[in-house]
């Protein structure tokens, strides 16, 4: 749950993508009391829970008839589909797949890409938040940056993006500091195998790039120290 401004936001949206066993979803409203009901606000969608981001679906659970309100004019505009809702309608009522084939498949499968995508990061040494649930993981790639700017961060970026990879550089989401990227590990095992070797190679370049930048840096360095400084120039006298 995230505290924006001075409203509460509970964002479920991943609510179900929590893979591993040791650890629970606890939702906002399972909480008896809240602070302020008034200024809590729930949203969910089967975008990630789901895979069905087409479907551009998603729940909106307020006490806040303000809020209500204003959204529901957005609701208006930008509804959904009669169909949509009906298939939507038919995957939800069927809580028995969900439970006994879907989630325990979703799951499995989580945690396997994560563990894969895991070992490969802690093999090229790239420090990442190790959690057990979601469908990505934040990396720290700072190592990378010379100097650890925000305008590198987007070269690198772009040089991921030139490789047909993308991999959401932290100031996207207003981050502090360079250097951090969103990994997003949701895929089939083929294409996260091609997507790691690409990842290596970006990395690989990158490390050389700074290597002879560093290099051409210390050359510049030792250059200017041993030339000889300029003769001071002798003051005009004034007539």
């Amino acid at each position: 749950m995230t505290i924006p401004f001075q409203n509460h936001r509970g964002d479920h949206e991943l609510g179900l993508s929590v893979f591993d066993e040791a650890i629970t979803f606890h939702s906002v409203l399972s909480m008896k009391s809240l602070p302020d009901p008034n200024k809590t606000h729930v949203i969910w969608g089967a975008s990630k829970d789901f895979c069905i981001s087409g479907f551009r679906f998603g729940a909106l659970y307020t006490h806040n008839r303000e809020v209500a309100s204003a959204m529901s004019c957005f609701g208006y505009l930008h509804s959904i589909s009669g169909i949509a809702q009906y298939k939507l309608r038919q995957l939800l009522q069927d809580r028995e797949w969900i439970d006994n084939i879907y989630l325990p498949s979703y799951h499995f499968r989580l945690q396997e890409a994560h563990k894969y995508v895991t070992h490969k990061l802690k093999a090229l040494k790239v420090p990442f938040l190790n959690r057990g649930s979601g469908l990505y993981v934040w990396i720290n790639l700072k190592q990378y940056l010379d100097p650890c700017t925000f305008d590198k961060e987007l070269l690198l970026h772009r040089r991921f993006l030139d490789h047909k990879l993308i991999l959401s550089p932290g100031k996207t989401f207003m981050c502090k500091e360079p250097g951090w990227f969103r990994l997003v590990f949701a895929a089939r095992p083929h294409l996260l195998r091609s997507a790691m070797r690409r990842f290596q190679q970006v990395l690989a370049e990158q490390a050389q790039e700074c290597r002879v930048k560093q290099l051409e840096d210390a050359v510049k360095e030792e250059v200017s120290a041993s030339q000889p400084e300029a003769p001071a120039s002798p003051a005009l006298r004034k007539s």
